[in-house]
């Protein structure tokens, strides 16, 4: 350290006990008035993407009163954000081929992905039960809720 940095240093660590919650500057701020960080996205249609997504059953027996059959519903996970994704929910929906109706819906809750910011891709697979019909159908999936990481979720934040 340099000589003459030592006055300015004492004049503001003497500032900072003088004064009420004094924290030091963040030389990486972005800006002065910063956009809040969001628990709970917003427009998940834009922020979150699915994709590479399939369902093939699982060749197993249920053993509990629920006895429909496992499926198992994987793809992979697109975060267009600039935080991490903590979690995502994402709603399945079985159709009549021939008509396009529902016949049957569920809701697949993934927690602790921690899908990396700016385009970041994470792989899931999940099981569900439901209980397709005799008759042809086809299923598809929507993003209906996304969450970042409540603490340190920004990337221009340093983790503790």
């Amino acid at each position: 350290m340099k000589k003459r940095e030592m006055p300015s240093l004492l004049v503001y660590g003497l500032a900072c006990l003088l004064s009420a919650g004094c924290t030091k500057p963040n030389p990486m701020a972005r800006s002065s008035n910063p956009e809040m960080h969001p628990l709970a996205l917003l427009q998940v249609d834009k922020q979150i993407d699915v994709f590479d997504a399939g369902m093939e059953k699982e060749n197993v027996i249920p053993t509990s009163a629920d006895q429909r059959p496992t499926w198992v519903v994987s793809g992979r996970i697109k975060n267009h954000t600039r935080w991490f994704v903590e979690s995502v929910w994402v709603e399945v929906h079985i159709l009549d081929k021939q008509t396009g109706s529902e016949l049957d819906s569920t809701i697949i809750k993934m927690d602790h992905l921690r899908v990396p910011p700016n385009d970041g891709v994470v792989a899931f697979s999940q099981a569900v039960r439901i209980l397709p019909p005799a008759r042809p159908w086809t299923w598809t999936y929507n993003v209906i809720s996304a969450a970042t990481e409540p603490l340190h979720g920004d990337i221009g934040e340093e983790s503790q």
